[in-house]
């Protein structure tokens, strides 16, 4: 079984869910699985997505879903990129917000 490289860590008694490392295709579906356990626990969530050594578009698509999901089903979910200079030029350049 291949060692995840990425963290998904959440603050107690808070909404903050915060995803780092290695945000990719690579680790997509384990990505997925934590993500669908949020959604089942049918709290607010707020998602920042910091120190992120590879950031896609297969995790941005899956992150822009999980959100729109949520604000669906009435809940209240924000996502925030905390990125270095390049990864934000090339959101921007993608026309990928870095908040929403």
């Amino acid at each position: 079984m291949q060692e995840k490289n990425f963290t998904i860590e959440r603050q107690k008694g808070s909404s903050l869910v915060t995803l780092s490392g290695d945000l990719s295709l690579n680790n997509i579906s384990d990505i997925k699985s934590e993500l669908v356990k949020l959604f089942s626990e049918a709290k607010p969530t707020d998602l920042l997505i910091k120190n992120a050594e590879v950031v896609d578009l297969g995790f941005i698509q899956l992150v822009r879903s999980f959100n729109f999901s949520m604000n669906e089903r009435g809940l209240e979910s924000t996502v925030k990129f905390e990125l270095t200079a390049d990864q934000r030029t090339i959101l921007e350049r993608s026309g990928i917000k870095s908040e929403y």
